[in-house]
């Protein structure tokens, strides 16, 4: 008997990528309850963006001012090679024209940003492989959707929690961290719960895309600051999409649109979400200020997980 129950739960194991999930008791589903949790990405992680856009820092004069009052050699720089290095290597090179700061300093700051960013990616891979491995956990969602809204909700109201005491505590350290390991923990239970009620291939599938997307716009800005472009322009166009992308995402919860016009939607929140990796990536190289990694990580941490919740919505669609 034990042994059966043992092979079993390795079976519900090294089944999770290739067994179809997505179809569930009615009696436990209602339609708007489904659309909230297979087909629409969490509200939540769309709000936070709002949040924190107005808290970007815009001021690359301040910062220079502040860098030349540390640094006398600032200024100097089309006169010298006081900071010359590789930028591939990433150990001092300019990283874009006419830069008015120590490339070295930006450098550190962006090391950091992405160190604690892979950090939080790494807590969410964690947090869901133990939501979709666990047999109790799974099945007690799986059977239990009204219990899977109760705790998406509950991560929703803690999420905004944590950001309001983040706006006033992203410089007391180590209390910052804390609050966006919290942050974290939260966001990947609503992404352990998605990916219960879909296709472990189509995750699977779904979070490949993801990296790529992710890694080939983040090399690509990298590209186009060292050229000279700017895309902070950029801006108000993300803020205004999100807004109307927000309010079709609440209007979709209560009354699902079909099918069709959901990948439609999905498809064009995708385009803005790797709007926002270009965007957020061009403030981490040029406008951030050093004291931002917090903020500058959590954006860049939001913009995956909404690509890839969109993607998941595709393909789950399109299956």
């Amino acid at each position: 008997m034990k042994k059966d129950r043992f092979h079993k739960r390795q079976l519900i194991s090294s089944n999770f990528f290739f067994e179809d999930r997505t179809e569930t008791p009615r009696s436990f589903l209602s339609p708007s309850l489904s659309t909230c949790l297979v087909v629409s990405p969490p509200p939540c992680h769309i709000a936070t963006h709002f949040f924190f856009l107005s808290r970007q820092n815009q001021k690359p004069d301040f910062l220079t001012d502040r860098l030349c009052s540390l640094d006398p050699t600032l200024g100097k720089m089309g006169k010298s090679n006081h900071y010359g290095g590789d930028i591939e290597m990433g150990t001092g090179g300019r990283l874009y024209p006419n830069m008015m700061e120590n490339p070295q300093l930006r450098w550190a700051f962006i090391r950091k940003v992405y160190s604690i960013l892979t950090f939080q990616l790494l807590v969410t891979v964690f947090v869901a492989a133990v939501f979709n491995f666990v047999p109790v956990i799974q099945n007690f969602f799986r059977t239990n959707a009204k219990a899977a809204l109760g705790v998406m909700i509950g991560a929703f109201i803690l999420e905004m929690i944590i950001l309001l005491a983040m706006y006033f505590l992203k410089d007391r350290h180590p209390l910052n961290i804390f609050l966006l390991l919290l942050f974290t923990v939260s966001s990947s239970i609503c992404i352990g719960i998605v990916c219960i009620y879909s296709s472990g291939k189509l995750v699977l599938q779904a979070a490949v895309v993801t990296v790529l997307v992710f890694l080939a716009l983040t090399l690509y800005t990298f590209w186009a600051a060292k050229k000279g472009y700017d895309f902070n322009f950029l801006g108000p166009f993300l803020f205004a999409s999100l807004l109307v992308l927000c309010i079709f995402s609440i209007i979709q919860i209560f009354f699902p649109l079909g099918k069709t016009l959901s990948t439609v939607i999905a498809c064009v929140a995708v385009i803005i979400f790797c709007g926002f990796i270009i965007y957020d990536t061009d403030n981490i190289i040029k406008r951030f200020d050093y004291d931002d990694y917090i903020i500058a990580s959590l954006e860049l941490y939001l913009d995956i997980i909404n690509l890839f919740l969109y993607l998941l919505q595709i393909f789950s669609n399109l299956e």
